[in-house]
């Protein structure tokens, strides 16, 4: 009976033979029992089977359960199938499957040149070849040619590496084949003789094996050498592709990342229909931060603050600095009530770690905000989104307190405005009084309220001089 799992997780350890693992890694030479090889679509599949290899797991295309694979299912026993979509298969593997399915099979023995060879008549030795199409279509030649068994020398692709096995059409697992050595050191001479030993004689090779050798020798040397290079290009643009995506002081993600990200998180969350929630993070008082200790001691106190989140927010969780003294941090699987909790805990450890300049301790605290994201908002909608309109309602209510009892005439119009601005954004006492100790929307309409009173008063005073 097949084991059906639906994959939620690209990152489940199970997956790694499709997902994450090289060539290398899957033949396991330090380990030969546990190698595993890829088998891809069901004809070469079946194939394997047929050969008596043990299937490890499936990865499958969900239409495929019931569909043209369904044959091999019956044949794999209790192996797990790993089964999504066709656009999700693709984006854990890199590739678009062929047929839908790929299947991992354990590796066999490898089998001793002498036994392979104690009945055989012809044989094919392949000689430095590291194209897997080309060792592939070999496979198929040696079939159609019934060869009785093909030798590889040491310098050559292995013929189970997932390319060559769906090039060879299965054939792979029919005609028998085995390495002939450990080292490039047992080609040519010393395999020459091995075979000579067991009574094979030369039907054809290159007329100048040695020269052959040695241009072979050559070009894996530069082969190695640009591939180094390449690897050592590749780090440096992965540097600086990290380096385009993250805030260079606090090690966040910068606006650029956040993007990137969100638009990520909310793809994962529509296709796995999971929620998730966008938290945004200001600096309580940070002007005060940044007069008292200087502009150095406001870049460290942000600093504490991103190390202080990321070793309470969980690995999933991602810290982006969307400007100045603003965060955001995007919460995948998580609803509303759970981000407020996650904000709670994290202004709650903050109380507990003071941020230490010099021999002062300085209180971190911030204003938070947290959304879950609707069905039909984009990653623009989600960080883009606007300042609530009754922000601007607070100030024109706190201007027509201003104007409630002013004499008619622009010049009153424009004095009672200049007044109101000025109160509303130098903050006397004691609008500086709330504004230090009450936050978010009450806040700011008080702010702007006393503002107003602030500015009548004013306004009186000038029409009865």
């Amino acid at each position: 009976m097949p084991n059906i799992i639906e994959i939620t997780d690209f990152h489940a350890p199970e997956l790694d033979p499709y997902a994450r693992l090289t060539q290398n890694q899957l033949r396991n030479r330090l380990e030969p029992e546990k190698g595993i090889f890829i088998a891809e679509s069901p004809k070469v599949i079946a194939r394997a089977l047929d050969a008596g290899y043990k299937p490890v797991s499936l990865l499958m295309e969900r239409k495929q359960i019931t569909g043209p694979a369904a044959g091999i299912l019956s044949r794999c026993g209790d192996a797990p199938v790993y089964t999504a979509d066709r656009e999700m298969l693709a984006e854990l593997t890199g590739f678009e499957l062929t047929r839908g399915v790929l299947c991992a099979f354990r590796r066999p023995a490898p089998r001793p040149v002498e036994e392979l060879c104690k009945n055989a008549r012809r044989v094919a030795v392949l000689e430095g070849i590291v194209d897997s199409t080309n060792v592939g279509a070999i496979f198929r030649s040696a079939a159609a040619l019934n060869m009785d068994a093909v030798l590889i020398n040491p310098s050559c692709c292995d013929p189970l590496c997932r390319r060559a096995v769906r090039v060879s059409m299965g054939t792979v697992f029919q005609v028998p084949w085995a390495t002939l050595g450990d080292s490039p050191a047992d080609w040519p001479e010393a395999g020459m003789a091995r075979l000579h030993a067991l009574g094979f004689k030369t039907a054809a090779m290159a007329l100048d094996s040695r020269v052959t050798h040695d241009e072979l020798q050559d070009l894996r040397e530069r082969t190695e050498a640009k591939r180094a290079e390449v690897a050592k290009l590749q780090e440096e643009l992965d540097r600086a592709s990290a380096q385009a995506r993250h805030d260079p002081l606090t090690g966040s993600l910068n606006r650029k990342g956040l993007d990137e990200a969100v638009e990520r998180e909310i793809a994962r969350a529509r296709r796995l229909g999971s929620s998730l929630c966008l938290a945004l993070l200001d600096v309580d008082n940070f002007k005060t931060i940044n007069d008292r200790l200087g502009h150095a001691g406001g870049d460290a106190a942000l600093v504490h603050l991103a190390q202080v989140t990321r070793e309470v927010m969980r690995p999933q969780d991602l810290l982006a600095r969307y400007g100045g003294e603003e965060f955001v941090i995007v919460l995948p699987d998580t609803t509303v009530e759970a981000g407020v909790a996650a904000m709670t805990r994290l202004q709650r450890e903050l109380t507990t770690r003071f941020f230490l300049q010099g021999t002062e301790k300085v209180l971190i605290t911030f204003s938070a905000g947290v959304a879950q994201l609707s069905d039909s908002e984009s990653a623009t909608d989600a960080i883009g989104m606007p300042d609530h309109g009754a922000i601007v309602w607070d100030e024109v209510i706190g201007f027509g307190v201003t104007m409630i009892a002013a004499p008619a005439g622009w010049e009153w119009v424009l004095a009672g405005f200049v007044l109101f601005r000025l109160f509303d954004v130098l903050k006397p006492w004691p609008i500086s009084w709330f504004d230090r100790r009450i936050h978010g929307g009450l806040g700011i309409m008080l702010d702007d309220l006393i503002a107003g009173l602030f500015a009548l008063a004013c306004m009186q005073l000038l029409a009865h001089w």
